[in-house]
């Protein structure tokens, strides 16, 4: 199989394919418990080892979006050349443009959690993306409650349910992961404040981007218009 990733400045980008095809080599899982598909991939205790799931890739550029609920082990990753600690009951957030550095340290570790494309993001929210979601390379951690870690976990439990059943619902299953980001969302906006919080320079940009995006969403609708409408 040809390989999907690409190399920029000695720096590798990773496709979403790729990634969840490498992690189904080093990660152990239940049945049942992980699902994959070409825009997004989702899983429940999953184990593997940072440096054997990383270590040989990096560093590598992420072209997707991932979340995972650490709920075993301990361990450090270098994300955007800078140290990150994370722990069991660490919600852990990498946007797309992440990149991951060499100098991993963990024993294996247990999460559950989801990765979906930029694309897949696109379909979800259509022109109405948070804000969060937007800021490629953002990369933040935030410690959840008893009750938040029932919560997110619920979430995929339900999603997994539903992406097994014989005859899957897409309109379903989008719905259901509008909810889930926009419990990560919230989650992130509460307990990483100061992390989430945009310099004036930013905030700017993501309002240009947000505005050309939906100048361009009006473009297609009318263009797309039947001719007496025209």
């Amino acid at each position: 199989m040809a390989s999907k990733t690409a190399t920029t400045n000695r720096v590798t980008v990773i496709s979403h394919d790729e990634m969840t095809e490498h992690l189904q080599l080093v990660q152990r899982t239940r049945n049942g418990s992980v699902f994959t598909s070409q825009h997004f991939s989702v899983v429940k205790s999953a184990t593997f080892h940072i440096e054997d799931a990383l270590e040989a890739m990096v560093p590598l550029r992420f072209h997707f979006m991932y979340v995972a609920l650490v709920t075993e082990g301990r361990g450090e990753a270098v994300l955007n050349m800078q140290p990150m600690s994370v722990g069991e009951g660490d919600l852990f957030f990498a946007n797309y443009g992440t990149i991951v550095g060499g100098g991993h340290t963990a024993p294996y570790l247990t999460y559950n959690g989801f990765s979906l494309t930029e694309e897949y993001l696109h379909m979800v929210y259509g022109n109405d993306i948070p804000g969060l979601f937007l800021d490629p390379e953002r990369c933040l951690k935030a410690r959840l409650t008893v009750a938040e870690r029932t919560t997110f976990n619920s979430y995929l439990t339900t999603l997994l349910r539903l992406l097994h059943l014989p005859e899957r619902n897409a309109v379903a299953v989008r719905s259901l992961f509008t909810a889930l980001l926009n419990f990560v969302c919230s989650l992130c906006e509460c307990h990483c404040k100061e992390q989430t919080s945009l310099g004036e320079g930013k905030s700017l940009q993501l309002s240009f981007y947000q505005l050309v995006r939906k100048t361009l969403s009006l473009k297609e609708t009318f263009l797309s218009m039947p001719p007496a409408f025209l």
